[in-house]
């Protein structure tokens, strides 16, 4: 494959990357990170000047010249790069290339040139380069072009020359016996290079030099191969990949990324961008609209995928609502949650008709009220831009001078007005871009002119314009969105260390072991949180929280994003730590009652969070019983101190604007239901039934009390306990975690709930049976109820984020009550795979959970209840796995070793007199690793 034979323009600058499913060039991964314009120019070049040196000849013969032909110096191509002056990538001379571009020069089917060459390249997300670990630290220059600074040292990166790198790759490779070098391309060919486990297997594209995109032949990578004789390497090199395609890779390692320890700056960088565009169309799906649907259906794609290369740096979703008419019923709504995989938007459009419709006017206002429930972003400076593509006006008379509307006069003032409004309102950055098809929705958009300022209203338009169109206006939405003035607040970055609480749903339960159960629950709590590593955006001026400046109020309260797990936060801790700092004052024994009433506050949440878990099992079987909700509770180790403390609290955000945009007719705001002395509202005193609840419930243990918060999401529960029963190990010693809160009165406490202040029950206790046993003598029972209500909201148990219920349709597990928000039902029968961190097995999880909580999900549920607390290990790779683990005696010792492992040793030989391994002395690390072993006979 001669590189004087290349014709450069029939190669596809990006490469493997490539996304252009209809891309007729060659895609050979050989020439990723060379820029292909500048070889391309230098062709140019070259060309054109052998027709100038043609040209001359010919009219040296015409003219008879003979003694004027005169030897010329050599002119050479100048351009020393291409004119993109924000080019990356190599620009090299096509004589360069000679020298390493070679078919067999590659390392497992890697050129130099496909290398980053920037050291810890903390951007792999977008770098088109390739990142191998046995190219770590290596000067990528220096093999292409040699470094001018290693003479003078001034470069710390590894000098190494390609045959050297070469040995070091080596060790990483699982497959020993051969490599993609070696493997022969020809296809009617006898030679002995054409191993049988290759058959499957593109052998160009291995090598870095198949031309296809897609061809009959498997595309992987070098470590994807699977083959029969790798099933005898030593375990310490095995590692399971399953076969993916690119765009599964290129997905799988953006996920890994965000879930990556990663430094503080990479999380300020992406923390900052706020970078999400989400784009809704919201479209009439009557019969008159099929031409628009199909114009949505065939184009959408080419429309994101354009506007995303021409913004580099900002993530575009897309979601989708259909309506029709009220008379449509079932089919009325149709829709599909914001997504950045816009190919299953575009399957969901597909399988759609256009169809039904009564009257002439439609259920506009139905499709903004299903917009407002996709998964929307959250970050308040990301951006929000909805199509609205219709031809018939809403229902009511105000809106258009139709006589086709069976809603004429049923329809109340700003109908239209306060739907939009409340849109309006869930974003800063929120565009509106309403699609003209007809003059009948000329006064509906008057209209909404007047509720939605950032609105375009184009002229009218066909189909076959929808793509210029929505190009136009996300262009000039994101241009406006710079316009709009930002907020300005004060924040800090930190990297932390969290212990989140992790609901327990599946304990066998029962009225014999509940006293052990709440005994034991704090030291489980433990065991099960998920853990992890975070980096948290603190904004440290909140104005909107009331309490920083109420003297009444002995708690501050700060606003924080947590990354990894993809949530606001709130940060609580005492008012004293601020006051203090601020004062210049370090008072390290105000400190250690911070931190220490932060793990009191994280664990008396988690037995709340748990304890209204079991009350809503049990409430949620009966009618008109509330349903309680506590925020999750999350514990942070700082790595820098805030304000002093480096173990800080935080719970859920309750986002009172969502909660006001999602229910507009209530009026949220902050409760105090009960207290922990004698107190309750007499409005709200139903509440009361789950104090009563948690009392009978943990067997007298404890009741919790101090009922408080926005509807029915609690937070801040007081929990009054027996003295000395509910405790913790720490440092070694046992720590009564729950007494550390002084508003914790032990038995005192518990006497006081049931002597005075649940002295008479609630409606809803007699409904649960709940015994009275200890408690004062009944003298009444309160009749007040919870007001109907048809939604109210809650905390999704798989996702951790605020969720709608819809009361009418109740969702219930085995387990009892696991309640799921409507993105994750939706979401729930899309699974994916993911490989176990401990067994090296794929196991399926649910796509949302990924979406939407970016944590890689690094054990299967086998291995999380196996293993996580297994000190056993292998002696040779170290897996701790309890599925792969055998115990051998070698030498009277047991010996702890992996299922790979026991089998490549039960394949070793003595390379003297190849008598089998029969386990009569132990093989070192070195041994092992190598296959070279020697029986006690031969020593």
């Amino acid at each position: 494959m001669s590189q004087n034979e290349v014709d450069y323009h029939l190669i596809c600058p990006n490469s493997i990357l490539c996304s252009e499913n209809l891309c007729q060039l060659q895609h050979q991964r050989a020439y990723l990170g060379l820029c292909i314009v500048y070889l391309q120019m230098q062709q140019d070049w070259a060309n054109q000047k052998t027709i100038l040196a043609k040209t001359q000849i010919q009219k040296i013969k015409e003219d008879d010249q003979e003694n004027s032909e005169e030897e010329e110096e050599e002119e050479e191509f100048k351009e020393k790069k291409c004119k993109n002056q924000k080019c990356q990538l190599w620009h090299l001379k096509k004589a360069d290339l000679k020298h390493f571009l070679k078919v067999d020069s590659s390392i497992y089917g890697i050129f130099p040139n496909n290398l980053c060459k920037q050291l810890n390249c903390e951007k792999k997300q977008e770098c088109i380069f390739i990142h191998k670990e046995w190219a770590k630290n290596l000067c990528i220059q220096d093999i292409i072009k040699e470094c001018q600074k290693k003479e003078n040292k001034k470069c710390k990166l590894d000098h190494l020359t390609w045959d050297d790198v070469k040995k070091k790759a080596e060790k990483f490779s699982k497959i020993q016996f051969t490599n993609p070098e070696l493997l022969c391309m020809k296809k009617e060919c006898t030679c002995d290079n054409h191993p049988e486990d290759f058959s499957k297997y593109c052998i160009p594209y291995l090598k870095g030099w198949c031309p296809k995109k897609n061809c009959d032949a498997k595309h992987v990578n070098w470590e994807q191969v699977e083959i029969k004789q790798i099933k005898h390497a030593p375990c310490t090199n095995l590692q399971h990949k399953s076969s993916q395609t690119l765009d599964e890779i290129n997905q799988l390692r953006e996920i890994q990324i965000q879930c990556e320890q990663v430094q503080l700056h990479r999380f300020k960088q992406q923390l900052q961008k706020s970078n999400t565009i989400d784009v809704i169309f919201i479209m009439d799906l009557t019969g008159s609209m099929n031409p628009w649907k199909d114009e949505i259906q065939s184009t959408i794609s080419n429309i994101i995928r354009e506007f995303q290369q021409s913004i580099k740096g900002y993530s575009v979703r897309v979601g989708f609502v259909g309506y029709r008419d009220v008379c449509d019923l079932q089919e009325q709504i149709s829709y599909r949650n914001l997504t950045h995989n816009i190919n299953s938007i575009i399957e969901y459009i597909s399988r759609l008709e256009a169809k039904g419709g009564g009257d002439e006017a439609e259920d506009i206002v139905g499709g903004f009220v299903q917009a407002m429930k996709l998964n929307i972003s959250r970050n308040p400076d990301s951006l929000l831009c909805t199509f609205l593509i219709a031809d018939s006006p809403c229902h009511g008379k105000q809106y258009h001078d139709l006589e086709s509307d069976d809603y004429l006069d049923q329809v109340p003032d700003n109908y239209l007005e306060d739907t939009l409004l409340r849109y309006k309102n869930i974003k800063k950055n929120n565009f509106l871009c309403c699609v003209k098809i007809n003059e009948t929705t000329n006064k509906m958009f008057d209209k909404m002119k007047l509720a939605f300022p950032l609105i375009t209203i184009t002229t009218k338009k066909q189909p076959k314009e929808l793509s210029e169109l929505v190009q136009f206006t996300l262009h000039q939405s994101l241009k406006q969105s710079k316009l709009i003035p930002q907020d300005e607040k004060k924040k800090e970055y930190f990297q932390a260390t969290f212990q989140q609480f992790k609901l327990d749903n599946q304990s066998k339960y029962n009225d014999e072991n509940k006293a052990e159960f709440w005994e034991n629950f704090a030291e489980n709590i433990l065991k099960s949180s998920r853990t992890g590593q975070t980096g948290l955006e603190i904004q440290l001026d909140n104005p909107e929280f009331i309490s920083n400046d109420d003297d009444n109020y002995t708690t501050s309260i700060l606003k924080a994003f947590d990354a990894r797990n993809n949530q606001f936060i709130i940060i609580k801790f005492p008012k004293v730590i601020l006051k203090n700092f601020q004062q210049n004052k370090i008072d390290n024994q105000e400190i250690q009652k911070a931190e220490l009433l932060a793990e009191s506050r994280f664990y008396s949440s988690s037995y709340a969070f748990q304890m209204a878990y079991f009350f809503n099992c049990e409430s949620y079987k009966l009618e008109d019983i509330p349903l309680i909700f506590y925020v999750l509770p999350t514990l942070y180790q700082l790595e820098k101190p805030l304000y002093g403390m480096t173990k800080i609290y935080g719970e859920t955000f309750i986002d009172t604007q969502f909660l006001f945009q999602k229910y507009s007719d209530k009026n949220i705001k902050f409760q105090k239901y009960t207290t922990n002395f004698y107190g309750s509202n007499q409005e709200f005193y139903y509440y009361s039934v789950f104090s009563h609840f948690s009392y009978i419930e943990s067997k007298g243990l404890f009741v919790i009390t101090d009922l408080q918060g926005y509807d029915n999401i609690f937070t801040d529960p007081s929990i009054q306990t027996k003295k000395n029963r509910i405790k913790i190990q720490k440092n070694g010693q046992s720590i009564y975690i729950l007494d550390v809160d002084n508003t914790n009165q032990n038995q005192r406490g518990i006497d006081i709930f049931l002597q005075q202040q649940h002295k008479d029950c609630s409606v809803y206790c007699t409904q649960l049976q709940l015994s009275r046993e200890g408690f004062a003598e009944l003298t009444n029972v309160d009749q007040s109820v919870w007001k109907e209500q048809q939604h109210i909201s809650g905390i999704c148990h798989l996702c951790n984020q605020f969720a709608e219920i819809d009361l009418e349709e109740k969702q219930i597990n085995q387990m009892g009550f696991y309640l799921k928000c409507q993105i994750c039902l939706n979401e729930q029968s899309y699974l994916s795979e993911q490989l176990c961190k401990c067994c090296q097995k794929l196991f399926n999880t649910e796509v949302q959970i990924k979406a939407r909580i970016p944590t890689i999900l690094e054990y299967c549920g086998d291995c999380k209840n196996m293993c996580k607390e297994n000190n056993s290990k292998c002696f040779y790779c170290q897996k701790q796995c309890k599925k792969l683990l055998s115990t051998i005696t070698i030498q009277q010792k047991l010996i702890s070793i992996c299922k790979n492992g026991l089998q490549y040793l039960k394949s070793l030989k003595c390379y003297k007199c190849g008598q089998q391994y029969n386990y009569d002395n132990l093989i070192s690390q070195q041994e092992y690793n190598s296959g070279v072993y020697l029986c006690c006979d031969n020593q």
